[in-house]
């Protein structure tokens, strides 16, 4: 455990309801009580953006996009923060990584990615092994893997998610889902809202440990890992930095 950081605003008490990693030592965090964006320092909250109903937000390396509660999601220009476009129904946005080109938006049936600022989408269905269309219940987070195979946690069915890189369902992992990242060796990291820790695993399955956040962490809201493999785990008003060390054999929080 690094520290806690706290978000203060006059008007709400504030609500972290994400935070996406977009330098080493920089991240965007989502105050959904008080529709604002805060670009943030390890040292400082940053200077907050006004979006009316933001809930979430992912960093890619040429855009950021914050969904909205209507189910739009807003691209932005990374470096000068100009608007660029908006694309609807979307449940869930999701990025490789801030070091990737590749943005992901997800609905109960689908996948559309796209790479520059033209908003040229590549859509596909997703469908399970039988090749038959499936769709998810009420989907809320996601992750994509470098090898373009990504992972969806579903709130209504207790499920995440996940498919190959050709959008066709592998497997299905039951817990109580909430936020998902991956890290730079595709090591996928789900967070348990209602048991207070984040489950890690591989796309296979073969390997699968929990991670306890009690006392630093409860409710864990969203997460996030850095290129030099922090985890930013916001919940309530705050966010909590861990430094991560794993490997297939043992992972921990210091």
């Amino acid at each position: 455990f690094i520290s806690s950081k706290r978000l203060s605003n006059i008007n709400h008490r504030t609500k972290m309801s994400c935070i996406a990693w977009w330098k080493k030592k920089s991240f965007l965090a989502i105050d959904q009580s008080n529709s604002s964006v805060h670009f943030c320092s390890l040292a400082s909250p940053g200077n907050p953006m006004m979006v009316e109903n933001c809930v979430d937000c992912t960093v890619t390396s040429w855009c950021f996009a914050i969904r909205t509660g209507s189910s739009n999601v807003l691209v932005y220009e990374l470096n000068s923060s100009s608007f660029l476009y908006q694309l609807s129904s979307v449940s869930v946005v999701a990025a490789v990584s801030p070091l990737s080109p590749i943005l992901a938006c997800i609905s109960k049936s689908m996948i559309s990615l796209t790479t520059n600022k033209k908003a040229q989408l590549h859509v596909m269905t997703l469908t399970d092994k039988e090749g038959k269309h499936l769709s998810m219940g009420n989907p809320r987070f996601g992750c994509i893997l470098t090898s373009g195979k990504f992972a969806v946690s579903d709130w209504e069915k207790d499920f995440v998610y996940f498919f190959d890189e050709k959008s066709v369902l592998f497997r299905k992992e039951f817990c109580s889902p909430g936020s998902i990242a991956v890290d730079k060796e595709d090591l996928i990291y789900i967070a348990d809202y209602f048991e207070h820790c984040i489950i890690a695993t591989n796309f296979e399955g073969s390997f699968r440990k929990r991670i306890d956040l009690v006392p630093h962490v409860i409710h864990p809201r969203s997460i996030s890992i850095s290129p030099d493999n922090k985890l930013a785990v916001a919940f309530e008003n705050n966010v909590a930095l861990f430094q991560m060390n794993n490997t297939t054999d043992q992972l921990s929080l210091s």
